[in-house]
C-alpha cells in the first residue's frame, strides 16, 4: 500500500484502482490507457510504474506532465527529448506535441514496452545519457524502472551498455527542428547529463523537466544545479506537495532555488529560460494540481 498515492488520488479511489489493476494482471490482458491530454499509452502487466499511472490515472508525477504539454501547445512542434524514456509514458505524452521524440533508453527490458507504444514519430537511441561518451556499466539488479549507470557496490547484476551526450546527439543532428523540451529520469545521474548538454542548451533554450534524487552517494547536489541554473542563465520551478485537510495533499507550482530542495516534497523540477514567462505566470495564478484534475 503506497500510503504517499493513496493520499494523493484519495484512499477510496486509489484502493478500487489497485484492485482494478490486480484484475487486469489476473485476466493477463494488456490495458490500453488514455492519459488526461488524449494520448493513449499501453501499460506493461509486469511494470510497478505501470500500476502507479493506472492508479494516478495518468499523473503520476503529480501533474507536472500535464503542465509541461500546456507549455508545449503554446508552441510550434519541435523535438522533444525523453531521457531515460523506460516503458514509453513520457514519449507518448509528447508526441503528439512534438514533430519527432526521441528516446534514450539504454536498459534493454524496457525496448518492448516502448516497442508496443507504436508512437510513429518516436525515435529510439539504446544508449545511457551522462557527460562522456563510450562504454559504461549499468546497474539492471533493480525492476526496469530503476536501472541506472554506475552501480555502487550493493549492486547484484550489471550490463554493459554505451553511454553518450547530448551535445553530441545535437551535434549530429542536421537542419533538424528546435529541441522545445527535455525530460530526464535518470535515476540521480541528471547533473551528469546536464553536464554534457551544454550546447545544446545553449542552442535551443528548451525547457527541462527532471527528476533530481539526492543522496545516498548519489552525483545530483544543490551546488552543481545551482551552478548549471546561473551559468545558463535558468531558473527553477516545482509541482510541490503541501498538506491539505482530510489527510489529503494539495500540490502547487512554485518558484524554487536549489537551496530550497532538501527541504521541500517535490518530485519533478521544471528548468526555464529566464527569458520564458510562461511558468511564472502559471505559478503567480496559483496553478495546482487539483486545478487540472478537476478540469479534466
Amino acid at each position: 500500500m503506497n500510503w504517499a498515492m493513496a493520499r494523493e488520488v484519495g484512499a477510496l479511489d486509489y484502493i478500487l484502482r489497485r484492485v482494478l489493476w490486480r484484475l487486469h494482471r489476473l485476466r493477463g490482458r494488456p490495458v490500453a490507457f488514455p492519459l488526461p491530454d488524449g494520448a493513449k499509452v499501453a501499460l506493461p502487466l509486469e511494470s510497478p510504474f505501470a500500476a502507479d499511472i493506472y492508479c494516478t490515472q495518468g499523473y503520476v508525477d503529480w501533474g507536472s506532465e500535464q503542465l509541461l504539454v500546456q507549455y508545449l501547445q503554446t508552441l510550434p512542434k519541435g523535438v522533444c527529448i525523453d531521457v531515460g524514456a523506460n516503458m514509453g509514458y513520457y514519449s507518448c505524452i509528447l508526441s503528439l506535441h512534438a514533430a519527432e521524440v526521441i528516446a534514450f533508453e539504454p536498459d534493454p527490458r524496457n525496448h518492448a514496452a516502448l516497442s508496443a507504444q507504436n508512437i510513429p514519430n518516436l525515435r529510439l537511441i539504446a544508449k545511457a545519457v551522462s557527460d562522456a561518451i563510450g562504454a559504461a556499466s549499468f546497474d539492471v539488479s533493480g525492476t526496469s524502472a530503476v536501472g541506472h549507470l554506475h552501480p555502487g557496490a550493493a549492486s547484484t547484476a550489471q550490463i554493459d551498455v554505451e553511454m553518450t551526450t547530448l551535445d553530441a546527439w545535437w551535434r549530429s543532428q542536421r537542419n533538424a527542428p528546435r529541441v522545445t523540451a527535455v525530460k530526464m529520469d535518470i535515476e540521480g545521474h541528471e547533473i551528469a547529463a546536464l553536464r554534457g548538454a551544454n550546447e545544446l542548451v545553449e542552442a535551443n533554450q528548451p525547457v527541462l523537466l527532471i527528476e533530481y534524487g539526492m543522496g545516498d552517494g548519489l552525483p545530483n547536489t544543490v551546488e552543481e544545479l545551482d551552478a548549471w541554473l546561473g551559468h545558463h542563465r535558468y531558473e527553477m520551478f516545482a509541482m510541490i506537495r503541501r498538506p491539505a485537510p482530510l489527510w489529503r495533499f494539495r500540490t502547487v507550482l512554485e518558484k524554487v532555488h536549489a537551496s530550497d530542495l532538501p527541504s521541500l516534497d517535490f518530485k519533478m523540477l521544471f528548468l526555464v529560460p529566464l527569458s520564458d514567462d510562461f511558468f511564472t505566470a502559471q505559478a503567480l495564478s496559483g496553478f495546482c494540481f487539483e486545478t487540472i484534475r478537476n478540469h479534466d
